[in-house]
């Protein structure tokens, strides 16, 4: 009875442990990002697209391309890049009062806190908001 007492200390507190509230969480998404995990979508063209609604937006195409916009109110367009190889990508979007996104290729999806989101289209994609 001892030893199953001990084992079940010991495991609560590796729990605890592993919980720390003090460390910050890797990979935690920011209010308003998005993160994009796809290949371009042939070899010829080797691209990434997508579409956002958004009053700021910051990309970064993940191969040291870094793109921002401030315009003058919402700005919705067609975001896209071309990349030299087909290998897998990770996109970050950082945006302010994001309202749409749309991507049209097969891709993992990640939604930080996008509390102005009001519409999401991607179809054939995998998808979470957290």
């Amino acid at each position: 009875m001892k030893s199953k007492t001990l084992i079940v200390t010991f495991l609560l507190g590796l729990i605890f442990l592993s919980c720390d509230k003090n460390e910050p969480e890797i990979n935690q998404l920011k209010n308003g990002q998005v993160e994009i995990k796809a290949y371009p979508e042939n070899a010829k063209t080797k691209y990434i697209g997508f579409y956002v609604q958004a009053k700021k937006i910051i990309i970064d195409w993940g191969d040291g391309t870094i793109e921002e916009l401030i315009p003058d109110g919402t700005y919705f367009d067609l975001f896209g890049h071309s990349y030299s190889d087909t290998l897998l990508k990770t996109v970050l979007v950082t945006t302010e009062n994001m309202t749409y996104f749309s991507m049209h290729t097969g891709s993992q999806l990640k939604f930080g806190n996008c509390s102005d989101l009001k519409d999401i289209y991607c179809p054939a994609s995998s998808n979470s908001k957290g």
